[in-house]
């Protein structure tokens, strides 16, 4: 699980429970429950994100585990080189597909998954301002995620 809010402090939560030393911006669950973050800025305004039920169980394979792909800061901060975080992926050889919002590819960046949930940084500094599509094939299915680049 992943977050992006710059220039706060974060607090993951299992059940409620602050869970200890859980303060940076991604989160690999541990157990099955309901996890949530909470985001203070200096001034101490408090945002909380949704909170998302995680079910784990004992058996660990991948092929029956819901792949994701998560991307962020989103809106891209300017800069345009986002964080791409996988979760659940193939390890391997891959592709990211960069789509714009006619369907056309713009962009093809090759890729090394070295584990199940792997953090990228990508540079679209070369694309337009505008509405586009991170897509990923996993395991024979089709992984996406919308972007907006400021």
């Amino acid at each position: 699980m992943a977050v992006s809010y710059p220039g706060v402090s974060l607090q993951w939560y299992l059940d409620g429970v602050a869970i200890p030393n859980a303060t940076d911006s991604i989160f690999t669950p541990t157990q099955s429950g309901i996890y949530s973050v909470i985001a203070t800025t200096g001034s101490g305004c408090m945002m909380m994100c949704n909170s998302v039920n995680r079910v784990l169980s004992g058996v660990n394979n991948i092929e029956n585990e819901t792949s994701s792909l998560q991307v962020f800061p989103n809106p891209s901060a300017g800069n345009n080189i986002i964080n791409v975080l996988l979760q659940n992926a193939k390890t391997g050889s891959n592709m990211i597909r960069v789509i714009d919002i006619t369907g056309k590819m713009v962009k093809q960046i090759p890729i090394y998954v070295s584990s199940t949930n792997e953090h990228l940084l990508i540079d679209l500094g070369d694309l337009s301002k505008g509405i586009y599509s991170i897509q990923m094939n996993v395991s024979s299915k089709e992984i996406q995620s919308k972007i907006v680049l400021n």
